[in-house]
């Protein structure tokens, strides 16, 4: 198992925020997006049994996906 050192006075967002960051209204359909290699979407780490994200981490990885599909 891998250690995550965390920021204490760092913003979280949990799985809800998440999926509605991306749009997501089924959980279902989140977790098969972030399990996909292919997506290259960040893993969670764990807070207790909560899957957790740093917002500036998930904005990084919208701000990649927008750039990549900008028409050049």
């Amino acid at each position: 198992m891998t250690e995550v050192n965390i920021d204490m006075n760092a913003n979280i967002m949990f799985t809800k925020e998440v999926m509605a960051e991306l749009r997501y209204e089924a959980m279902s359909a989140f977790y098969a997006f972030i399990k996909d290699q292919r997506n290259d979407f960040l893993q969670p780490f764990k807070i207790g049994r909560r899957n957790a994200w740093y917002p500036d981490d998930v904005k990084s990885w919208l701000d990649k996906q927008r750039e990549a599909t900008k028409i050049k």
